[in-house]
């Protein structure tokens, strides 16, 4: 795993087209409309970072398949917005994602 990414283009519109993401800092700077990216399941738990310096744009993140972020139902995504930077932690064994 690269520790940053900083090139990362955002694609497809689901949990299964978005772009899958695998540094444990990602630099979203651009993509295609409505692009999106995924994360990758940490079974032992852990953390990562996503950047949105996609100007002008809402990234939408999206969960390992079969988990999800807090208070959002199972595979829905998380939007970003421009230019803000989100982490998300999951616990081992979890798969319940904080965002902060």
């Amino acid at each position: 795993m690269n520790a940053v990414d900083d090139n990362i283009q955002a694609a497809g519109n689901s949990l299964t087209t978005a772009t899958a993401l695998s540094a444990a800092t990602s630099i979203v700077t651009g993509g295609t409309a409505g692009g999106g990216v995924g994360l990758q399941a940490i079974p032992g738990g852990g953390t990562r970072e996503i950047v949105n310096r996609w100007a002008g744009n809402l990234l939408a993140v999206y969960p390992p398949s079969g988990q999800r972020f807090e208070s959002y139902g199972v595979n829905m995504p998380l939007g970003i917005g421009y230019p803000n930077a989100q982490r998300f932690s999951v616990a081992k064994g979890s798969t319940t994602w904080r965002a902060y």
